[in-house]
């Protein structure tokens, strides 16, 4: 069994596109895309919270909205925070976890 040594720059040795189509998964490109996906979706989440709350807004000029607007006004900044908390909790473990077999290969 041969050993390979371990870098963690190994992302940055082989090259983005090269990591990205590595089948043997040597090099984790986790790390380098993590933050721009979470710049992307807190983007998106953020969009979607603002586009909801404008037409709840205007939803509490329709006489025929009850109380439905007030409720969308008052959940919708909740559901978006909670989103965003979700989307980097999963961010998070996703890292760590890329962290733990990068530590584990070093440590053989």
């Amino acid at each position: 069994m041969s050993h390979r040594p371990f870098s963690l720059g190994g992302i940055l040795q082989k090259g983005f596109f090269a990591s990205l189509f590595d089948f043997k998964f040597e090099t984790y490109i986790t790390k380098s895309v993590a933050s721009v996906m979470y710049a992307i979706l807190t983007v998106f989440v953020i969009l979607a919270t603002l586009i909801i709350f404008i037409i709840s807004i205007t939803l509490l000029g329709d006489p025929y909205s009850g109380g439905e607007s007030i409720l969308l006004l008052l959940v919708t900044p909740l559901a978006g925070l909670l989103t965003l908390i979700v989307i980097r909790m999963g961010f998070e473990t996703s890292i760590a976890l890329v962290d733990i077999a990068q530590n584990t290969k070093k440590s053989e």
